[in-house]
């Protein structure tokens, strides 16, 4: 499978999620965001020059700024621009996906928890770029220990 797979699923549909308050949801997804919004800023800023660097000072000065001219001014100094953002959001999407697994699976393994062979099973999927068997996984975490995983994370 190809990591491109990963696009197409929520990312709280990738986190176990089942029984968690919505705030606590919008909690976790704006962490991602945050973290996300840092490391495609250092992404984009490792693709431009010292002149692109004080040409954009310059262009976040002028009062006129919209979202349209900052991605107009990235358009015309990274080459394959959308190819870029599409890489950049999948190659993070998938470490934060398997930083949160590895957390959970040392939280189970201390806990020694009944699911923690799916968690190292969906570890190795989520590695594979497996990601419709990683939603299944993670869907069958949920039906079968919900009340119990979410207790101990």
């Amino acid at each position: 499978m190809a990591i491109t797979q990963l696009a197409s699923i929520d990312i709280l549909n990738l986190l176990v999620s089942h029984g968690i308050a919505e705030d606590k949801k919008s909690e976790y997804l704006y962490g991602y965001m945050e973290a996300f919004m840092g490391y495609l800023s250092d992404q984009v800023a490792g693709q431009l020059s010292d002149d692109d660097e004080q040409a954009i000072q310059s262009l976040l000065q002028d009062p006129t700024l919209t979202p349209e001219k900052i991605e107009e001014f990235y358009r015309k100094r990274i080459p394959h621009y959308d190819s870029f953002l599409l890489a950049g959001t999948l190659t993070f999407k998938k470490a934060f996906l398997l930083e949160y697994y590895r957390g959970m699976l040392e939280e189970m393994v201390k806990g020694k928890h009944a699911s923690v062979p799916l968690w190292i099973q969906l570890i190795a999927t989520a590695e594979e770029d497996k990601w419709n068997s990683v939603a299944a996984l993670i869907a069958q975490i949920e039906e079968t220990y919900a009340k119990t995983v979410i207790a101990t994370s």
